[in-house]
């Protein structure tokens, strides 16, 4: 709910600016206009702010995808999901996960590809709502203007509809977007985990759709549906808020997708969809008591166990490390390609339907566009979700070639007080990723590494001996300021680092990073996948700190987007020569 309030304050604060706009700009006119050219221009304001509108939703619903990844893993542990390698073995069986080892998800990395999936989905639904709010208000205006009103009954009758807009209508945009996002967010989570099912849940009340004999969908009759991940429920959707489907299973939507992992002595039946009264119980031995087993002769000792030493020197480049990945994933980048090649003709005949909709008023030819786009759209999200599956599999072999010692090196860490518990363990988590992708022989000896609390609304940064974070902060933060402090700490890194930076930004113009940044904080543009990046300052940099942050949660967008800087933060935190 807070999310949703959140997103409907932010649009409608927008809509109430556009509408002082409009209502400003009628009052001087003095008269209503009377042509369809004169009230657009009049009502230029609220065309012109659907990039500001999209904007102000992308942003609130990528926080909802967090929250749709983080709800996802709480509700498999609490389903059991991780606590034993017996258990995990137990739901592996029973065909609840694709693998009895589960690899952890990072909430701080976003899959580019369901990024911009979203994206897509986002600037479609903010374009036609922004088209049917100036409808409204054209209407309106053109009523006021046949009916004879003065300009103050025009304005006032307007400034209802604006009222109206920023009410129900915001509302219901507000809850249709963070909701699609969350239930987005959790089934990307299934996918990368592997989880095999998930169940739709609804609000389980009164106002659930398929309640009243009006209702055009039923979700009523979906409430406690299973089916296979990214796979269709009863009404054709994957999940709830999936736009896949007709606008009346997804606008409003207040269900839920959530993971669903067998029950003890049960498989799931050869079905599309079921219900849990669907499964099949299966008979399971008794394990064979201790006597009944015969005994087996102990094995020759084989001395001590040798630990897997550390990537040899002359293999810890940048360059070999994306060779090798290069060579092990030939199918999956060929089938990248391909699918790209697929998605740039998709996005192509996308373009062209859109440009050729019919009003909603034609009802039959609005109907036929409409399976048309329903078809396309869903040949985009399958190609966008074919895209994520293989560049998981590639990034999860990339981040594990990316540790160089799994266990780690001990760091000396100093969490000083006012830290939540729950941020002290989150502290110490970071300390361990951060010491398996860098060399130990870097790391300050005999250097205190402290970490000091901020208030939460000040921004993390580093300090000499010290890092300053919040109790929000999350592991990607944290790393970014342990890398300033190894950047300053180390002998000789900074540098190493300077010439980089001053390498890549030779002949650039220092400017001012933009809203949201002092007046103060220039940078300089280069080809950095972010400007943050090119930061100025006189005795520092972003290079490692920004470098080493992408290295944690998203490698594979560095690697491609900037394969230069991708080798030299792998040389510099593997001392390679």
């Amino acid at each position: 709910m807070k999310e949703e309030n959140r997103l409907y304050q932010k649009l409608r604060e927008l809509i109430r600016q556009k509408n002082k706009e409009i209502l400003a700009e009628l009052m001087k006119l003095d008269r209503i206009p009377g042509s369809d050219i004169e009230i657009k221009a009049l009502l230029l304001p609220l065309i012109e702010a659907k990039e500001e509108y999209n904007n102000i939703v992308m942003d609130n619903t990528q926080e909802a995808i967090r929250t749709g990844m983080t709800r996802t893993v709480n509700e498999l542990k609490r389903q059991g999901l991780g606590k034993s390698i017996q258990g995990n073995m137990r739901f592996y069986l029973n065909g609840s996960i694709k693998a009895a080892s589960i690899s952890g998800i990072d909430f701080d990395e976003f899959s580019h590809d369901i990024s911009q999936r979203l994206r897509e989905q986002t600037f479609i639904a903010s374009e036609q709502t922004i088209d049917r709010m100036t409808g409204n208000v054209m209407e309106n205006l053109k009523d006021s203007f046949e009916q004879g009103y003065g300009i103050d009954k025009a304005a006032d009758n307007l400034g209802n509809v604006f009222e109206n807009m920023q009410g129900y209508e915001l509302e219901r945009v507000a809850r249709t977007e963070i909701n699609g996002a969350q239930n987005r967010g959790a089934e990307a989570t299934m996918l990368q985990l592997g989880i095999q099912y998930d169940l739709w849940r609804t609000a389980g009340e009164e106002r659930v759709r398929g309640s009243r004999p009006e209702d055009t969908a039923d979700h009523v009759y979906l409430d406690g549906q299973i089916s296979p991940v990214g796979g269709n429920f009863s009404n054709g959707l994957s999940r709830p808020g999936d736009r896949s489907g007709p606008i009346a299973e997804w606008i409003n939507c207040r269900c839920t997708l959530i993971p669903y992992l067998m029950p003890e002595g049960f498989i799931a039946p050869e079905m599309s969809f079921f219900y849990e009264s669907d499964l099949i119980a299966v008979t399971i031995q008794p394990e064979p008591k201790p006597e009944e087993i015969e005994p087996k002769p102990a094995p020759r000792p084989e001395g001590r166990e040798i630990r897997k030493p550390e990537v040899p020197i002359d293999q810890r480049t940048g360059r070999m490390l994306r060779e090798d990945l290069a060579k092990s994933h030939e199918y999956e980048k060929g089938m990248l390609d391909k699918l790209t090649d697929e998605k740039k003709l998709l996005n192509k005949e996308f373009d062209e339907m859109w440009k050729a909709r019919p009003d909603m008023k034609m009802e039959k030819e609005y109907n036929i566009w409409n399976e048309r786009y329903v078809k396309i759209t869903n040949k985009m999200g399958a190609n966008t979700d074919a895209k994520a599956k293989l560049r998981f599999a590639i990034q999860d072999d990339l981040k594990e070639k990316l540790i160089l010692n799994k266990e780690g090196f001990e760091v000396k860490t100093n969490v000083f007080d006012g830290f939540k518990q729950m941020q002290i363990n989150n502290i110490h988590k970071s300390v361990d990723e951060f010491t398996k992708l860098v060399d130990e022989s870097l790391w300050p000896k005999g250097t205190p590494f402290n970490v000091r609390i901020l208030d939460d609304k000040e921004r993390a940064y580093q300090s000499l001996k010290s890092i300053y974070v919040t109790n929000s902060d999350s592991k990607k933060v944290i790393i970014h300021e342990m890398s300033h402090y190894l950047e300053e700490n180390s002998p000789g890194m900074h540098k190493k680092i300077q010439a980089f930076y001053d390498m890549r930004t030779k002949g650039e113009t220092a400017k001012w990073l933009g809203r949201g940044y002092r007046p103060g904080e220039m940078f300089k543009k280069d080809k950095f996948i972010d400007d943050y990046m090119g930061k100025v300052y006189p005795n520092a940099t972003e290079v490692l700190s920004m470098g080493m942050e992408n290295i944690y949660s998203n490698p594979m967008r560095l690697m491609e987007k900037d394969p230069e800087m991708f080798d030299f933060i792998i040389d510099i935190i593997r001392g390679a020569k």
